[in-house]
């Protein structure tokens, strides 16, 4: 595919600097791949080379990675109960929110939760209204560590039968995910990451718990501001936080990573080549495929979830097969097999983050715009 840089570049420059004017960002990076080939690395506004993000919900597809690792190596299954590696999630109960407004047990799930289930956000676990208004008094002392944390979940009442629903677990299905690679590698899920994944890909500032050299390279979080004479950038100091108030103890597998646009960059990269290496090509190829049937309650119209990511069915912009996720706080990213393409976009902001933010969409549209008139 010929593919003209300069016109790609030319669109990009004229995207952040309307979204530069407006106060969407003030500092963003974006990094494009073709054919294995960097095409195009730009940094925006306070943004620089080597800048670390908190990459909040990106955070799941590397989880992913680190379960489908381990099934490969015959190590754990993806249909298998996530009892047999957790005994206390063998009893879950099933709740819905009451006419009270509270929290109401409505009887014994009969359906067993597995691995599957939590990669493809079909588990009911703290996911939807229900879960929202239990997560609420989820207590600090359950964060502790991502052990704490999984132990405290089947307390709570799941939303729905498991596989019967989709419906986002922005946090707890991810933690069991990593707790389970924990259990099953013997290793905390930090080491494990780093020994599996990260020292293999280079990716030497994506962590749990930044060092001083990282933490003083760490993007502000960005508060848009309407003020009298329009809008304005501020900024929320976090501290020394990687996800809201999460203690670095904790490395939360759902949302707990911190890292750079270039560190990024080579984790698209290996699931574009299909594991690189590192994961066999059959894995990259479940993780990328849609994995809910259509028509499924909670499930978009125009998307499906693989096995930790998003992987779209008939979206107006990205093709048919395009997988990858987002982050609460804007960063945003995406595998393009059909183009042979990857995306990373990097900005830390209150104001537009997720999966249905505006920056990530317009990205999305500038990319596939220069794709299309190659």
């Amino acid at each position: 595919m010929t593919f003209s840089i300069p016109y790609l570049t030319e669109l990009m420059d004229g995207m952040m600097a309307e979204d530069l004017a407006d106060c969407r960002i003030d500092a963003a990076a974006v990094s494009i791949t073709l054919s294995g080939r960097n095409v195009l690395r730009r940094y925006y506004g306070a943004a620089q080379e080597g800048m670390i993000y908190r990459l909040a919900s990106m955070t799941k597809p590397i989880t992913a990675a680190a379960v489908l690792m381990l099934a490969a190596q015959g190590k754990l299954k993806v249909d298998e109960p996530v009892s047999h590696y957790l005994p206390e999630y063998g009893a879950l109960r099933l709740g819905r929110i009451a006419a009270s407004g509270q929290p109401e047990d409505i009887g014994p799930c009969r359906i067993p939760l597995t691995i599957r289930h939590l990669l493809t956000h079909t588990g009911g676990l703290m996911c939807g209204p229900l879960g929202l208004a239990q997560y609420a008094s989820f207590p600090a002392a359950a964060q502790a560590n991502l052990a704490a944390a999984v132990a405290a979940y089947p307390q709570y009442l799941l939303s729905f039968e498991p596989g019967t629903q989709a419906a986002y677990s922005a946090v707890a299905g991810f933690d069991v995910l990593a707790r389970i690679v924990e259990i099953v590698s013997q290793e905390s899920y930090p080491q494990f990451l780093y020994r599996s994944l990260f020292h293999p890909l280079g990716m030497n500032d994506t962590v749990f718990a930044p060092n001083e050299s990282q933490w003083a390279r760490m993007a502000s979080m960005h508060v848009r501001v309407l003020g009298a004479s329009g809008p304005q950038n501020e900024h929320d100091e976090m501290g020394r936080h990687v996800f809201e108030s999460f203690p670095l103890s904790y490395p939360a597998g759902g949302a707990g990573l911190a890292g750079t646009l270039e560190d990024y960059e080579r984790f698209a990269l290996m699931l574009l080549n299909k594991g690189g290496g590192l994961l066999p090509k059959e894995a990259i190829h479940a993780m990328s495929m849609p994995q809910v049937p259509a028509g499924t309650p909670g499930l978009s119209p125009t998307e499906s979830w693989g096995l930790g990511v998003r992987v779209t069915t008939s979206d107006p912009v990205l093709p048919p097969g395009s997988f990858g996720w987002s982050g609460a706080y804007g960063t945003h990213f995406w595998v393009d097999p059909q183009h042979e393409l990857t995306c990373v976009y990097m900005k830390n902001s209150r104001y537009d983050g997720g999966s249905e933010a505006v920056t990530a969409r317009r990205t999305e549209q500038v990319v596939m715009k220069a794709v299309n008139q190659s």
